[in-house]
């Protein structure tokens, strides 16, 4: 690996990690106060044909999962238990 590649790889990593505490910090304490699904309109808006489970906090933040990092759709959830054995699939309502 040439020292432009490595220094570019090291660049990611510092911003991926930087992420990660961004979320962390955003996250971890905070009550989910409510769940439910998008409704059509609301899907409508970001120009999805799906509609996601949204996750509410304490805070009034909320958790709109996307199928990718382009929101290029809603996306969905899995619940897992402690073995990494999935429990649930959460998918997505589809607009009719």
């Amino acid at each position: 690996m040439n020292k432009r590649t490595r220094r570019k790889l090291e660049e990611l990593n510092e911003y991926l990690a930087s992420f990660e505490n961004q979320m962390r910090v955003k996250l971890v304490g905070r009550k989910i106060v409510e769940v439910r699904y998008l409704t059509k309109e609301e899907s409508d808006s970001f120009g999805w044909s799906y509609q996601p489970l949204v996750i509410y906090f304490d805070d009034s933040k909320i958790l709109i999962p996307s199928s990718d990092e382009e929101m290029n759709n809603g996306g969905s959830l899995i619940l897992q238990d402690p073995h990494h054995q999935t429990e649930e699939v959460i998918g997505v309502q589809r607009n009719n």
